[in-house]
Formats: C-alpha cells, sequence, structure tokens
C-alpha cells in the first residue's frame, strides 16, 4: 500500500473517504478516487470525464433478498382446494359444519355455500396480493393446515 496526500492529510492506498459538500463517498485507488453517489460507482477518466463502472440495483445491494410468496399463493390454492374435498367426503360420511358463517352460506345448498365461501376466501387473498400483504396470505395458510388435519382426522375416525 502506497500513501497518498489527501486534502493535506496523507492516506493509504484503499483508504475511504467521503466528500463533505457533495455527500459522495468515494475510496482511493492508485491515484485516482472512485466515487459512489448512492446509484452509481464511477471512476475519472484519465482522458477526462467520468467513467461509470457499474450501477447499483436490487441484485447489488447488501440487503436481504425480497421474499418470493409465489409458493404460498400455490399452496394456499392447493389448501381450499383441500378444504373443499375434505368438508364435501365430510359430509357424505355424515359430519356438519362446523363454522356459523358457513352454515349460513349453505342455506345456498351444501356445495353452493361451500363454493361461495371458498369463492369469498380467494377474493380475500386478492385482496391481500393487491394491498402486497402477502404475509397474510403466508400466515392464513397454517389456519388451513391444521383445518385440513382436523377434517381428515374426523373422516377417518368415522
Amino acid at each position: 500500500m502506497q500513501d497518498y496526500d489527501c486534502c493535506g492529510c496523507q492516506q493509504q492506498d484503499g483508504a475511504n473517504f467521503r466528500d463533505v459538500s457533495s455527500n459522495k463517498a468515494f475510496r482511493l485507488w492508485g491515484q485516482t478516487p472512485l466515487v459512489y453517489d448512492g446509484n452509481h460507482l464511477e471512476h475519472p477518466n484519465p482522458q477526462g470525464g467520468i467513467r461509470r463502472l457499474g450501477s447499483v440495483d436490487e441484485s447489488t445491494q447488501t440487503a436481504a433478498a425480497p421474499i418470493d410468496y409465489s409458493r404460498s399463493l400455490q399452496i394456499f390454492f392447493l389448501l381450499q382446494f383441500l378444504d373443499v374435498l375434505t368438508t364435501l367426503t365430510g359430509f357424505q360420511r355424515g359430519l356438519k359444519e362446523a363454522s356459523p358463517f358457513i352454515q349460513l352460506l349453505m342455506r345456498l345448498g351444501p356445495v353452493a355455500g361451500l363454493l361461495s365461501s371458498k369463492i369469498l376466501a380467494v377474493a380475500l387473498g386478492a385482496v391481500c396480493v393487491w394491498r402486497g400483504r402477502f404475509q397474510v396470505i403466508h400466515m392464513i395458510n397454517y389456519w388451513y393446515v391444521v383445518l385440513v388435519l382436523w377434517n381428515f382426522a374426523l373422516i377417518v375416525t368415522r
């Protein structure tokens, strides 16, 4: 490492600086600084001008990567299907619906009431997606796993 004179002070090659007037961070590398303006890494070109070395985007930032919730959505739809399947199988085995809200919807008929409850569930899921509340769908999946397992346990014991 070599020592360089920067603004009247001795610094080593590779040292970090911040230009207070422009709030740009730069790193002294050899005789020329690498400048980071918050979006781009720049290097002064010896022939004049500035050469852009790279752009900082989501793929180069060090923050945690966003979570892909498509798997949660797939599981949500699968669990809705399994709930319909296990509930209808339970009806065939003589079981009754425990939810008062679903019982109210079932005045339209068992299949119509059950399907209308699923349409409502999918509509609420769509609102969660539209509002960017994917974690709500992720948490609801746990509830539906327990519900489907409960339905399955009741079917097996009958």
